[in-house]
């Protein structure tokens, strides 16, 4: 992971429409078997007072979360978009991160970003400012399985618990 996710963090949690009863959770480097490791995955759900979920597969179902891959990197973006349109299989959304001088050189690609849907977004350690250029709405994620997967694995590493009562990977039917 490169060192530009970890001052993110706090600026993402200041980014995110946060309401009384929206809840977030964030793990770093979870790893979706055949797609990749997304150095930053969030997790952002409307939580009713008090509800647990008995398992991630009824959490996914009923909070309906919206979850979140980033890739950062410090100077290959070409890279960067090809791991995070990859993410797009277990996530709403996949934002590539870079430094501001390494996106300039990415913005001439704007296109290929909106084509794929892949954000683009650039973070300066320096002022701890971020920038979007284009962040995609969110979609469903292309695989329902690795989606529920991915959500099982933050619920494991999260920095906030998520609130489920039988964390991890969903078992294969």
């Amino acid at each position: 992971m490169d060192r530009t996710i970890l001052p993110l963090l706090v600026l993402l949690k200041d980014s995110v429409r946060i309401s009384v009863r929206t809840q977030m959770a964030f793990a770093r480097e979870i790893p979706v078997n055949g797609y990749g490791i997304a150095d930053l995955m969030v997790v952002v759900w409307q939580r009713p007072p008090g509800e647990t979920f008995t398992d991630v597969a009824s959490f996914a179902r009923i909070a309906k979360p919206c979850t979140r891959a980033f890739e950062s990197k410090l100077t290959d973006w070409r890279r960067a978009m090809s791991q995070a349109s990859r993410y797009r299989f277990f996530s709403n959304q996949a934002v590539v991160v870079l430094p501001p001088a390494v996106a300039q050189r990415a913005i001439p690609f704007l296109d290929t970003f909106r084509k794929i849907k892949v954000g683009l977004w650039s973070f300066c350690p320096d002022s701890d400012r971020i920038r979007a250029y284009f962040t995609p709405r969110a979609a469903a994620a292309k695989s329902a399985k690795y989606y529920i997967n991915a959500i099982g694995l933050v619920s494991l590493a999260a920095t906030q618990a998520l609130p489920i009562a039988q964390k991890g990977r969903v078992k294969p039917a």
